[in-house]
C-alpha cells in the first residue's frame, strides 16, 4: 500500500520544496539625488537590471524633500536584488503637467530633466547593488 502512495507523497514533497524556495534576496539601497546641488524632491528612479530576473519587477524609488531615496521592489523600502543596474530618472512638474493638459503638451515636456535620464539605453547612471546594505554615492544631475 505504501508503494502506491509513494509517488503522491514524493510529488507533494517536491511541490512544498519548490513553493518554499526563496526567490532573489533583497538588499537595502539608499542614496540621494541632487539637481544643481539642490534636492530633486519628487524625482522617480527606476533600476533596470542588466541581467533581468523573470517575474521580478524593476526596483524603484521616489526622492523625498531632502533629496534622499530608499529603493523598493515589491514594497517601499524592501530593497533590490544584488546586481548591475542602469538607473533612469524622471522628475515631473505636476503643477505644470496639470496646466499643460489643456494645451495638449506631452508629459515628457514637463520632465524637469527634459528626458535626459529617462531612457535606459542613453542613461549614464550605472550602479552595482551588493549583498547587504548599500549606500549609493549621490546622483548629481545638471
Amino acid at each position: 500500500m505504501w508503494r502506491a502512495k509513494f509517488p503522491m507523497w514524493a510529488l507533494m514533497g517536491f511541490a512544498l520544496l519548490v513553493g518554499c524556495s526563496r526567490g532573489p534576496r533583497f538588499n537595502p539601497v539608499k542614496g540621494r539625488v541632487l539637481w544643481h546641488g539642490e534636492p530633486a524632491a519628487g524625482a522617480r528612479l527606476i533600476f533596470h537590471p542588466l541581467a533581468e530576473t523573470p517575474g521580478v519587477p524593476k526596483p524603484s524609488a521616489l526622492v523625498d524633500e531632502n533629496g534622499y531615496f530608499h529603493v523598493g521592489t515589491y514594497a517601499p523600502n524592501d530593497g533590490a536584488p544584488a546586481g548591475e543596474y542602469i538607473v533612469t530618472i524622471d522628475w515631473f512638474d505636476l503643477a505644470s503637467q496639470t496646466a499643460s493638459a489643456d494645451v495638449g503638451e506631452t508629459p515628457m515636456s514637463t520632465d524637469k530633466l527634459k528626458g535626459r535620464y529617462a531612457d535606459p539605453k542613453r542613461s549614464s547612471l550605472h550602479v552595482t547593488i551588493k549583498q547587504g546594505e548599500n549606500t549609493l554615492p549621490p546622483f548629481e544631475l545638471k
